[in-house]
């Protein structure tokens, strides 16, 4: 069916290098009618936040379900236990209570976190803009092109992300973040963790300004649709 679709069609456009390179390898007939044209998000701004300094606040988004792996930050975090660390996640799902109570047993005290649930995306861009996140966490099993990350990359926030699907188009391993094995053990997570924390002030921004760099040069929407209009002319 896939073939016979791709045999009809004039061109094929995708989201990512990741599905390109699939289909150009699983039917290699029809490699030329295929290219890319990148998601993007909307430019918010973008505002100074210092290095840590002694406490890091780290942020993540994402639903609550097993394939996002919560789970593992919160073994990650659980062995830091001499660096102040301030915990955000945004989103719900089925193991949402699950793991507050794994934070309530686990945690140690100098790790403080909060589940903000469900947050429209306009006022979770208001937080971004507004708080100063200085890590952004993704540890999912599986992903495709990952939004998330392209829009705390806008805010010049630093990730840490494990490379699968698409993702490590987005990040660039210790560049403006740091690409983890899909199945890292919490003790590496928790090592690069304490690596931001412990960034001398010219280093973090260096990775906040080559976050920011990244998504202006790849995922900025405006400039994205502009041309993904002029491809279907």
């Amino acid at each position: 069916m896939r073939e016979h679709l791709l045999e009809k069609l004039d061109r094929v456009v995708l989201i990512a290098d990741d599905g390109k390179n699939y289909l150009a390898t699983k039917y290699p007939a029809f490699k030329d009618k295929l290219e890319v044209s990148r998601l993007g998000t909307t430019d918010y701004s973008v505002k100074d936040v210092p290095a840590p300094h002694g406490k890091i606040n780290l942020v993540s988004c994402s639903t609550v379900y097993y394939v996002k792996r919560v789970h593992l930050i919160v073994e990650a975090l659980a062995s830091i236990k001499d660096i102040t660390i301030e915990w955000t996640h945004y989103g719900e799902g089925e193991e949402l209570e699950k793991i507050k109570a794994m934070c309530a047993s686990k945690l140690p005290p100098n790790v403080t976190y909060s589940f903000r649930g469900f947050v429209d995306n306009s006022s979770l861009m208001k937080e971004y803009a507004d708080k100063p996140y200085h890590l952004f966490l993704n540890v999912s099993e599986s992903e495709g092109i990952p939004v998330s990350i392209m829009e705390a990359l806008s805010f010049g926030i630093p990730c840490i992300a494990t490379d699968v699907g698409g993702t490590r188009e987005i990040v660039r391993d210790k560049y403006n973040g740091i690409l983890l094995e899909k199945d890292f053990k919490t003790e590496v997570l928790a090592e690069w963790i304490r690596y931001f924390a412990e960034l001398s002030a010219a280093e973090y921004q260096g990775y906040r300004e080559h976050s920011r760099q990244s998504w202006q040069d790849n995922y900025d929407a405006d400039k994205n649709y502009k041309a993904f209009v002029a491809i279907l002319k």
